[in-house]
């Protein structure tokens, strides 16, 4: 999570968009097995822990991995909102995580991006934002 915190400029200097961070270590059994007594009995109505953590908070998501993207991906249907994963599908090809998380693209920037990308497919941010000449993540990133 601390590689992503860098993002936060980049957010502030494409409109003034607010960021929140959540982190989790790997994916929870909980979300599993609440799903799990719902469907043995319909009654139970159990919400995940990560459902209730992000019922109020507004916005798009984006989980990124250094691992493979069916990682974060894995916690998809729990989360309440437009939801988009990054991970390293792949490996060996980079000398150091940094490179690694380039080449992925799941670095700060290429995070940023999948955020901006995701918000104006949303309609929540105008395509002026994307092309904005400030935003040096649009150069940075390979579109």
């Amino acid at each position: 999570m601390i590689r992503v915190r860098p993002g936060d400029r980049s957010f502030v200097s494409s409109g003034g968009i607010a960021t929140t961070y959540f982190s989790a270590a790997t994916k929870s059994p909980e979300a599993l097995n609440a799903e799990r007594a719902n469907l043995l009995d319909p009654r139970a109505k159990k919400v995940p822990y990560i459902t209730q953590t992000l019922k109020d908070e507004q916005g798009v998501f984006i989980a990124a991995s250094d691992y493979m993207k069916t990682l974060p991906d894995s916690i998809r249907q729990w989360v309440p909102g437009s939801f988009t994963a990054l991970g390293t599908d792949g490996f060996g090809r980079s000398e150091s995580r940094e490179a690694l998380r380039d080449f992925f693209e799941v670095d700060a920037k290429h995070i940023v991006w999948a955020a901006l990308v995701t918000l104006h497919n949303e309609k929540k941010i105008g395509a002026d934002v994307l092309a904005k000449p400030s935003l040096s993540i649009a150069r940075a990133v390979r579109v």
